[in-house]
């Protein structure tokens, strides 16, 4: 994977997310997991007559994705070999495969699709009507640099929502089999267990026999979670600049669970066994 570096300056209008600066055209994409966890399919797609088409189609942009592990320090931009084509509706589209390799990361792994400045120098533009912005932006110039993002998407992961919210850890200072769970929010949301050394080495490496007792503990730690979001996290404000918690709040909609922000219908050993149901087969030596 080529690594690349980017701009992310704000004195570029961009297009994408939350973002107003363009009226006319929009970044749509679509991500579907690949064969196995380490890859994914992205597809991109610059409709409108703006900016960011205008310079795709000059070959002055190029679709990208950003590949992100935040606990292995891991941060590269692979940019789309594919130049893209135009469908019948006008739009630019391209379909990018992404790869990384394990020794590379430690999960989760985030992506999250880009259009970046495809140049070699500096580029000045002067932004008119014509590039399908907001009309603040009319009559400023802009100053394009090499890797300037243009346009960006959400976040995606491979992963499952399971696998993101936990992270298990050693400590000391528990009783023998037991466990204590605590929100973590310094390298992306997820849930942190500490477990006693000797459960921790159960869980990490049950025997073929104990995996379904190995997942009941999880699930338990993940039901309890879950009660930490509906205690602390009760308002989209709260929330949504995390990845994997726009991530799962999506799944709950569409399995037709109750969010965690949404009622007191929400039960988080309910939801976290829905998620991930108990499994009885095989849950010790003597079935």
């Amino acid at each position: 994977m080529k690594e690349l570096k980017t701009n992310d300056g704000i004195n570029v209008p961009l297009m994408g997310g939350s973002r107003m600066d363009y009226v006319n055209g929009s970044y749509a994409v679509d991500v579907t997991r690949g064969q196995d966890k380490q890859s994914m399919m992205v597809f991109h797609s610059v409709s409108g007559e703006n900016l960011v088409r205008d310079l795709l189609s000059k070959g002055h942009a190029a679709f990208a994705v950003e590949v992100s592990s935040p606990y292995a320090t891991y941060r590269k931009v692979e940019r789309c070999l594919n130049q893209g084509r135009v469908t019948a509706e006008g739009a630019i589209v391209a379909e990018q495969e992404v790869v990384w390799l394990d020794k590379d990361v430690v999960p989760p792994v985030y992506i999250r699709p880009l259009v970046i400045a495809n140049i070699d120098s500096a580029e000045k533009i002067l932004l008119t009507q014509e590039h399908g912005l907001h009309d603040l932006w009319n009559g400023t110039n802009i100053n394009l640099l090499p890797g300037t993002v243009l346009a960006v998407d959400t976040f995606w992961t491979p992963t499952s929502t399971f696998e993101s919210l936990l992270r298990v850890t050693k400590d000391q200072q528990l009783e023998p089999g037991s466990f204590r769970v605590e929100k973590c929010t310094l390298e992306g949301f997820h849930f942190k267990v500490h477990m006693h050394p000797s459960l921790y080495d159960f869980v990490a490496n049950p025997l073929e026999s104990q995996i379904n007792y190995r997942d009941s503990i999880l699930t338990g730690a993940l039901a309890i979670g879950f009660e930490i979001l509906r205690r602390e996290y009760d308002s989209p404000e709260k929330w949504k600049e995390f990845p994997v918690l726009r991530q799962l709040h999506a799944e709950l909609k569409e399995k037709n669970i109750v969010p965690w922000d949404e009622g007191a219908d929400f039960h988080g050993e309910e939801v976290a066994t829905r998620l991930k149901p108990i499994e009885f087969e095989g849950a010790s030596d003597d079935d």
